[in-house]
């Protein structure tokens, strides 16, 4: 084989080439960009978010908080490939606390959208900063006084320099159910947080604060439908170092559509089918015969007992000591569908009174 001819030579690529072939793995769709952004929010300490959104992300993703904010001079590394704030060494990513830690988001992101992000940190609005860039490539970065401290992050325009990638983004209403799914998990991760989100030109939804010994109410807030209200119950449990905090909906329904079954590990959004599993067969003793209700699992386990770097979306999670965990989980079902049918029966048989 001749590796001397011209079609054939090995060639470094391009920095922004690099961009765009790795945003694949961490932008597949719109959601995944409102993802990664909020948790940048979150990170930085944010207590208000607000989320705006139109062409269901295509056109714009918008997030406003009211964080920590970043420096003039920290801008352009925020949207370094390989750049965080979260780690410095290989171990650091066995005691996470925090969402971010590849470096990659922002990279990825501005490689396949018109960015545009102002920025200024609390004890020094005058060294804020804004960064523009179009496709990897910067167009402006200069000083900017904001009123108040925080970060805002405007995505425009994604894909609009890799239209193939348009071709693999699903129908609007796939596009707007993940979108929602992404918002409904941090509006449940962090009910402490004022979450304002608006869609096109509808107008904008407000997710008042509450206290995580409140966050049922946030939870109906959320996945509730407004005419009738649904009915959760509640459990907590602990074994070892893990411990669960469960969420079930009483009523259920045949069919997947409109259910909301969320997984959290130290509030991050996974997905496991095997988890899955365990929840639908343990609760098949209290919901209707081939039927699925509303579930939230928090699980809370040892930053070292877990492995978040499995894929760049972050949403695959290892773990350590996953029969444990799993063990965990159906005890704890099997104990939220005792207490409850204890409940039920108790308000069956209890006497009536007569009044005459």
């Amino acid at each position: 084989m001749d590796f001397e001819t011209e079609n054939n030579r090995i060639n470094l690529l391009p920095e922004h080439l690099i961009d765009q072939i790795k945003a694949g793995e961490v932008v597949e769709r719109p959601a995944n960009v409102l993802k990664e952004l909020l948790e940048n929010s979150i990170d930085a300490g944010a207590s208000e978010v607000k989320i705006t959104l139109k062409e269901n992300g295509l056109d714009l993703i918008a997030i406003e908080d009211n964080g920590n904010g970043m420096y003039y001079e920290e801008l352009p590394y925020a949207f370094c490939r390989h750049a965080t704030s979260k780690i410095n060494s290989f171990e650091d990513i066995y005691k996470l606390n925090t969402f971010g830690f590849r470096g990659e988001a922002l990279a990825s992101i501005s490689s396949v959208s018109r960015i545009s992000c102002h920025s200024a940190p609390q004890d020094d609005l005058e060294q804020g900063g804004k960064l523009i860039i179009h496709g990897a490539q910067t167009v402006e970065h200069a000083y900017y006084k904001p009123s108040k401290s925080g970060t805002s992050l405007y995505v425009k325009d994604l894909f609009y320099n890799t239209p193939v990638r348009l071709k693999f983004v699903k129908s609007k209403i796939s596009e707007k159910n993940a979108l929602k799914r992404i918002i409904n998990a941090f509006l449940i991760s962090y009910p402490h947080v004022k979450f304002f989100v608006t869609w096109d030109d509808k107008d904008r939804e407000i997710y008042p604060p509450f206290s995580m010994e409140e966050k049922a109410k946030r939870i109906t807030n959320v996945i509730g439908p407004k005419k009738t209200p649904i009915n959760l119950m509640e459990a907590n449990n602990s074994y070892l170092n893990n411990s669960i905090r469960c969420f079930v909906s009483k009523e259920s329904s045949k069919g997947n559509a409109g259910k909301h079954h969320y997984l959290f590990v130290n509030n991050r959004l996974f997905t496991d089918k095997k988890i899955h599993q365990i929840i639908i067969r343990n609760m098949e003793k209290y919901w209707n015969f081939g039927e699925t209700g509303h579930y939230i699992i928090e699980l809370t386990v040892p930053e070292h007992e877990i492995d978040v770097n499995v894929h760049p979306n972050k949403t695959l999670i290892k773990f350590l000591k996953a029969n444990e965990v799993f063990s965990l989980i159906s005890a704890s079902i099997k104990k939220l569908i005792s207490e409850n049918q204890r409940d039920d029966f108790d308000i069956e048989n209890s006497p009536t009174m007569e009044f005459g």
